[in-house]
């Protein structure tokens, strides 16, 4: 066989060429390009599928009083989509590993990467759920809420000039009102429909603002998930889960 050739640096000295590497399969690539598109298929699909929740949403938003219930029985039925599309995403990665053992010596690190992409692409459909669905249901509550504070608020006058609250506007606090005559600020006491609203919609203003630390929070987790060996977590993940955590 040849030797391997040698090359010269710019100061003389003989450095021994680099091996040839080795040409990358084309029977495995074929089969990760696959699985590649099969998950960049459902996300596409489910991506479109959220954007029509949150157009259809708005209407529905814009009829609501005081009860998020209807809300909450429409986005119940995107999340068994959620649940049919992580079953496709299993069924893919099935498949996948099928046409991995019709290979011969298939590298176990090739197959340990593809296997974690199935979890990571089932979680990411998790994470855009919640994330629309929590902000939907952040923004409805934020509307319910302006609707009961007015409800409560037209059984009160205004303290300056005696009109009825009855075109009122929130202001800074959940009970400070504004008049809708002559813009003095009033403190309204909550009435029926404010106490209502704190039972079913108060949490989901919260959860709106806790989302960021969430998404955070549930990313490190799979991130940590992907680990065959949990001893082989770095460090930064299982910090950025733990100041995640404590953030949300």
């Amino acid at each position: 066989s040849k030797p391997a050739q040698s090359a010269s640096t710019e100061s003389g000295v003989q450095q021994a060429a680099a091996p040839p590497q080795p040409s990358p399969r084309t029977d495995i690539q074929a089969v990760l390009e696959r699985w590649a598109s099969k998950r960049a298929e459902i996300a596409g699909r489910f991506e479109r599928t959220l954007n029509e929740a949150r157009s259809g949403s708005q209407a529905l938003i814009a009829s609501l009083s005081t009860d998020l219930v209807p809300l909450t029985q429409a986005w119940g039925a995107v999340e068994h989509q959620r649940h049919q599309m992580a079953d496709e995403i299993s069924d893919g990665w099935d498949e996948t590993s099928d046409a991995f053992d019709e290979l011969d010596d298939v590298p176990h690190e090739v197959i340990d990467q593809a296997g974690a992409e199935r979890d990571l692409a089932i979680g990411e459909l998790e994470v855009a759920y919640w994330t629309a669905h929590h902000e939907t249901m952040a923004a409805a509550a934020n509307v319910t809420r302006e609707r009961a504070l007015a409800v409560d608020a037209k059984s009160h006058t205004c303290a300056n000039c005696g009109a009825l609250l009855d075109k009122v506007r929130p202001v800074s606090e959940a009970l400070n009102v504004e008049c809708g005559y002559c813009q003095a600020v009033n403190t309204v006491d909550p009435g029926d429909a404010l106490r209502s609203f704190a039972g079913f919609g108060a949490m989901w203003i919260a959860e709106g603002h806790a989302l960021p630390a969430w998404q955070r929070m549930k990313r490190a987790e799979l991130s940590m998930e992907s680990y065959r060996d949990k001893k082989d977590v770095p460090m930064a993940t299982l910090e950025a889960f733990d100041a995640a955590a404590r953030a949300y």
